[in-house]
């Protein structure tokens, strides 16, 4: 029984490779993906060959020649990305097995799917190597971690509900004429809205408070200042 979708996606050689390895089309449809994918891995003798397989884990399809031309030759040391290679490597292997079941079936006679794969899968590796290339400038630093040590007083975090309230006591109060002119409507002018305020009996009312306590602080000031110390007489002696 031939293997067109298998001989489209992988090459010829490969494929004729993969049925005798597992036993015949048949042994081979009934291989999961990463029994299929691990197919051939003894059969790496030089080191640089068999680690790079062992990282892939991968055996004889990454000597397909789609995967070769995007990740390199099994012969090469190691893959330009090998986060990439080895997804690459999972999703040809679900390829390899989908194509075999379908040439077991009969369908696609002339290779159509798999040569519709193929071209799929080209796509797929080129996406792994781009998403695969990460500027420095697209990496953050992780943030430093707290490390307890014995002994040393912890420190807290100053913001809140209770430190606002405490800063807005800290500030000096508005008047109430002040606090009334925050809301300005449109097209009247500042003047006419403080004449409209000042009409208002509440707005009268605690401005003339203002006002008392204002004085009342200015008065103590200048009875303070005032003031007649008993001991001010005794600097004007002169010896």
């Amino acid at each position: 029984m031939g293997t067109p979708n298998l001989d489209a996606l992988v090459g010829p050689t490969l494929a004729a490779e993969l049925v005798s390895r597992a036993g015949g089309l048949l042994a081979l449809s009934k291989l999961s993906d990463t029994a299929l994918r691990m197919l051939g891995t003894e059969e790496f003798h030089t080191g640089a060959a068999s680690a790079r397989a062992r990282r892939l884990h991968a055996g004889l399809l990454v000597t397909a020649p789609l995967f070769a031309d995007t990740f390199g030759s099994a012969d090469e040391a190691d893959a330009a990305d090998l986060k990439a290679a080895q997804k690459a490597a999972a999703q040809l292997g679900r390829k390899c097995a989908l194509v075999a079941k379908a040439d077991l079936a009969g369908a696609a006679p002339d290779g159509a799917l798999g040569d519709s794969e193929r071209v799929k899968l080209l796509a797929a590796f080129a996406r792994l190597l781009a998403e695969g290339k990460v500027a420095a400038e697209d990496t953050q630093a992780l943030a430093v971690p707290f490390v307890y040590v014995r002994g040393e007083v912890t420190k807290h975090k100053r913001g809140g509900v209770q430190e606002r309230r405490k800063r807005e006591a800290q500030q000096e109060p508005t008047g109430v004429v002040e606090r009334a002119t925050q809301r300005v409507r449109l097209g009247v002018s500042e003047e006419v809205q403080l004449a409209q305020l000042l009409q208002r009996e509440d707005i009268r009312s605690e401005f003339a408070k203002e006002r008392e306590q204002q004085l009342l602080k200015e008065s103590r000031k200048r009875a303070r200042a005032a003031a007649h110390d008993e001991y001010d007489d005794l600097q004007n002696i002169s010896l």
